[in-house]
């Protein structure tokens, strides 16, 4: 066959899951016509949305492991996902009595005791932005081993935004004395409710050159759950720069070319390495089901360093056998001052607590009404417990 004899068609599409809520594509699908080889075509798709949706989303991603006496810093990432332009604040709640701040990137506009906030203006739609801000732990007999450090990150403004669920990211991390630096976390940690399946899970894979001279390429690989969706898969943030190849569906490779990553004993700080990206759950999962990932990371032409496997599972919180969900009434959802539950048969008093993200009661009651006034923006989970069972509702307090 000749080259002037080649034809081929390529269809190609937007899926529309990878797409903020609100938006789609116009047109959905390209097909492209080639005859002979070596030919290319640039194809444009116009995403269009409604011009009052407002959604903006934050993500926190920890660069080490917390050690008693180490620096620990932590990628802010911050994005507009709607239509409008946006300002407002980002507020980072952290342990004081673990941990101090030593600095950021950016200054923030205020700083009081374990609280930071940074004022944003004039974010574009589909603009993202990032800084790191850093942090020394303690040391022994302050900080130690096994302790748990819980942080929380929140945007605003939550008034009007169309995805509640991302103003708010909590993390619980547990302090070490030793780690190895070539790693996967799950942000998420290792259980989810049935009402978060579908949502994002957040992961952070971390790399070090622990050699001894200069990485030139470095190349992670990831073989996808299939309880991961990969259409929906979005990079958040990135050490170097990199490109991404998804083969059969579910095997992605990022690519650092040309990376250099300096062996550690030259340069500590510079032999790390990065990369964050968030991904939906399947929606069919149950309670039960489990999402399972571990990664490889390539130095060169070594053999793979094997990562830990990170599991998720949907967790089961208690026997639920003759509890009916449909006779709880609870309102207003999203909340500003107090929260109301209305049994149906006309209970007035059970079990009620309300946890945060990070897995810490913030608030009990045994009536029907519990004060939320005093409690920071962002998501928490509402739990009742009777004799019949537990039931879990998820909570967003404006």
């Amino acid at each position: 066959m000749k080259r002037s004899d080649f034809t081929d068609s390529r269809t190609v599409k937007v899926v529309e899951a990878s797409l903020p809520d609100g938006f789609n594509a116009s047109p959905s699908t390209i097909t492209s016509e080639f005859v002979g080889l070596g030919n290319e075509e640039e194809i444009q798709f116009c995403v269009l949305g409604d011009p009052d949706i407002q959604d903006v989303s934050v993500a926190l991603i920890p660069l080490q492991e917390p050690r008693p006496g180490e620096d620990a810093s932590y990628v802010i990432q911050f994005e507009n996902k709607g239509a409008q332009v946006m300002s407002g604040n980002i507020t980072f709640e952290y342990d004081d009595a673990i941990m101090f701040y030593t600095g950021s990137e950016v200054a923030p506009d205020s700083n009081n005791e374990g609280v930071l906030v940074w004022e944003y203006e004039d974010l574009l739609p589909f603009e993202s932005r990032t800084f790191v801000t850093s942090f020394e732990l303690f040391i022994p007999p302050d900080v130690v081993g096994g302790e748990e450090l819980n942080s929380s990150l929140v945007i605003t403004p939550l008034d009007g935004d169309v995805v509640l669920s991302d103003n708010t990211v909590g993390l619980k991390e547990v302090v070490v004395n030793s780690y190895d630096p070539n790693d996967k976390q799950v942000l998420q940690g290792e259980e989810i409710f049935e009402e978060q399946v579908g949502d994002y899970l957040d992961y952070v894979l971390r790399f070090q050159n622990t050699g001894t001279a200069d990485a030139l390429n470095v190349v992670v690989t990831d073989t996808l759950s299939n309880n991961l969706n990969w259409s929906t898969l979005r990079i958040l943030s990135a050490s170097h720069d990199y490109r991404v190849e998804i083969t059969n569906d579910n095997e992605v490779a990022f690519i650092f070319e040309d990376i250099n990553l300096p062996p550690q004993e030259v340069d500590e700080e510079g032999s790390n390495g990065h990369i964050a990206f968030e991904i939906r759950t399947v929606d069919d999962l149950i309670i039960g089901d489990s999402v399972e990932n571990t990664a490889n990371i390539f130095f060169d032409f070594n053999p793979p360093i094997i990562t830990n496997t990170v599991v998720t599972t949907v967790a089961e919180p208690l026997s639920i056998d003759d509890f009916v969900a449909d006779t709880i009434k609870i309102y207003p959802n999203p909340v500003s001052n107090g929260l109301n539950i209305q049994f149906e048969g006309g209970r007035t008093s059970a079990q009620i607590s309300l946890v945060s993200l990070q897995g810490q009661v913030v608030a009990r009651t045994e009536t029907t009404y519990i004060d939320v006034a005093k409690l920071s923006a962002g998501v928490y989970f509402l739990r009742i417990e009777t004799e019949q069972g537990l039931f879990i509702k998820k909570i967003i307090k404006r």
